[in-house]
């Protein structure tokens, strides 16, 4: 059974969680993670390992040590996000704005240690449910809808996160990346994607194009254009 993300989020200034964790990832990088005690972590912090557990529910839960401030302050943007914008859109600006906090330059060691091992990548899938979770909850808030509505509401949440997951691991592996112009293309094929979903959530008088894919020169086309020239307000099949 893979170990539990950092359970203790509410225990201890957020300076000396900070000294704890650098200090393993310090040791990690060195040693490896499996080669590290957490005795070794504590003497490098300066803390004592009854306080290394106030923090953490084992040494690779210093790996995350920033989740679950991340989902709160993932949770907290959307929930005093103004409504100038579709639901879809408000989560991927959110994100945008908060990814810039686990895109620095001393979060790639974090992330190659975390790819590098199995029992890693699973710690961090696991937490990346804490964040899908959030987005859902949030959509469900924004947009009433039927059990299809909340599928493809998930399947948003999941893809969102899996992008910024996606990002991480290309920069990873790449030293050259651009991430703000990565991030750009990830988040725009997402809107594209998904924000059309949206459209019976907009006003009923609002303009939409219903394109009909038919035989050219049938009888189906013949019969289409016929009823479409009762309204002015639609396009012929061409």
């Amino acid at each position: 059974m893979p170990h539990t993300l950092n359970d203790k989020s509410d225990h201890g200034s957020f300076a000396r969680r900070q000294k704890v964790a650098d200090a393993a990832i310090k040791l990690f990088e060195k040693n490896g993670v499996a080669e590290t005690t957490i005795e070794e972590i504590t003497n490098l912090a300066g803390v004592s390992e009854r306080t290394f557990f106030r923090y953490f529910s084992s040494k690779e839960a210093t790996l995350f040590a920033h989740h679950h401030r991340l989902v709160d302050s993932l949770t907290q943007a959307l929930d005093n996000r103004k409504p100038s914008s579709t639901p879809f859109d408000s989560v991927l600006d959110v994100v945008k704005s908060l990814s810039t906090t686990i895109l620095e330059p001393q979060d790639k060691i974090r992330y190659k240690l975390i790819y590098s091992d199995r029992q890693l990548m699973d710690m961090s899938r696991i937490g990346d449910t804490d964040y899908e979770n959030a987005i859902e909850s949030y959509l469900r808030s924004q947009i009433p809808g039927d059990s299809f509505d909340h599928v493809v509401q998930r399947m948003f949440a999941v893809s969102t996160v899996s992008l910024i997951r996606s990002i991480t691991v290309v920069w990873n592996s790449d030293e050259n990346i651009d991430l703000p112009k990565l991030l750009d293309q990830g988040m725009s094929l997402l809107s594209r994607a998904f924000s059309p979903n949206e459209n019976k959530y907009l006003e009923s008088n609002s303009e939409q194009d219903i394109v009909i894919l038919v035989p050219r020169r049938s009888e189906t086309q013949k019969m289409l254009n016929s009823i479409l020239d009762t309204a002015s307000t639609y396009r012929h099949v061409t």
